[in-house]
């Protein structure tokens, strides 16, 4: 009997996003037959705890008791060497930091991977600089994009790979837009533009608010209901900027939802702005907005152009350009035979490049190479 491979994921939550939802669909569709998946989280009580818990090999949480709690790093060596992975996978930058310092203070020989590239920043903070820094002492880095190993200077170097994000395709809803609508309580003569994202200060909901703005000056937002899918910092900040400019009509904040694939299914169009200083690697929410069949305008930063090719299946804009975005807006609202066409493509980039069959195919595929190769000789 072929042995099963034994990989443990470490991420620092469960929180509501696009990794947590990444790795929940990659523990939920691993082939049982050969592997081992095991969860570990940094933060208790999140949003996909019971997915996990669910359907990994085994789930525990090790939470900080403060900031510089080193006893942690205690605890995570006796998880460690009880369970006896093949590979240990830190599923961002602190857990890959924490997980490389563990094993190297307790000796433990096994194989820390850095998945924590899921940027290509355009500006780096404090912190991005220094994880930087601590990527030369890790034999494997993988990113979810080819602009995030370019944006970290590892592009080209041994042991750096790039494993996309995926998505499954089962869980869009078999509604049609209508019926979505019906189903959300959203009226059926609005052109719906959710953004779904993180509301932080790495997203720009404000230059779509702006570019709403612009077209209640042009008498051209009438029609349009504009949707802010998520929370956070910024959320204050972003409903008492709507409220100045007299938006509550158009501009609807529903916070972090379970159902946004509905929310897609019943939408004409999405929006993902990015702050200046930011660049997605590959985002979830382009892609679930893809899946459904909805075309996205998207700001140019990341690894953005590595999903939407603009004028195919969407449109890509400079960074903070509300101007733009609103023109976009109102380009594909008035010509519904070229949005119909976009919405075409958009199913057809998924299923070739970023379905969850391929997403899975490809993370054990990875995993049986480094188990084949030299890694684990190595240490």
């Amino acid at each position: 009997m072929t042995k099963k491979i034994k990989i443990l994921f470490v991420t620092d939550s469960l929180d509501c996003g696009g990794k947590e939802r990444q790795l929940v669909e990659l523990v939920r569709n691993r082939n049982k037959e050969k592997s081992e998946y095991h969860v570990i989280s940094m933060k208790s009580g999140c949003f996909f705890d019971n997915e996990i818990r669910e359907s990994a090999n085994s789930f525990q949480v090790i939470e900080r008791k403060w900031r510089w709690d080193f006893c942690v790093l205690f605890r995570f060596a006796t998880a460690i060497k009880s369970l006896k992975p093949d590979f240990i996978h830190g599923f961002n930058p602190m857990t890959s930091l924490i997980l490389l310092v563990t094993c190297k203070l307790f000796s433990i020989k096994i194989p820390v991977i850095n998945g924590g590239l899921r940027s290509a920043p355009l500006k780096f903070s404090l912190h991005a600089k220094f994880f930087r820094f601590f990527l030369k002492f890790y034999k494997i880095v993988v990113a979810n994009s080819y602009a995030g190993l370019q944006a970290y200077g590892e592009a080209g170097k041994e042991g750096r790979f790039v494993l996309y994000n995926g998505f499954n395709l089962n869980r869009i809803p078999e509604l049609t837009k209508s019926e979505a609508r019906v189903k959300l309580e959203f009226l059926n003569d609005k052109f719906i533009i959710p953004m779904v994202a993180q509301v932080s200060n790495r997203k720009d909901q404000k230059t779509l608010i702006n570019a709403i703005q612009i077209l209640k000056k042009q008498n051209k937002a009438d029609s349009i209901l504009c949707l802010i899918v998520g929370d956070g910092n910024t959320r204050t900040e972003l409903e008492n900027l709507t409220k100045e400019l007299q938006l509550e009509d158009t501009i609807q904040f529903l916070g972090n939802r379970r159902d946004v694939e509905l929310i897609f299914k019943a939408s004409d169009l999405s929006v993902l702005c990015t702050a200046d200083w930011w660049g997605e690697g590959i985002s979830n929410s382009i892609l679930e907005s893809l899946a459904c069949g909805v075309p996205v305008i998207a700001t140019d930063n990341g690894g953005t152009k590595e999903v939407i090719e603009n004028g195919k299946n969407g449109f890509i804009i400079e960074i903070g350009d509300a101007e733009g975005l609103a023109e976009k807006i109102v380009f594909l609202k008035s010509n519904r035979n070229i949005l119909e066409q976009f919405s075409n493509e958009t199913q057809k980039t998924v299923i070739e490049k970023f379905g969850i069959e391929k997403m899975v195919e490809n993370y054990e595929e990875f995993y049986s190479k480094l188990f084949n190769k030299d890694y684990l000789k190595e240490f």
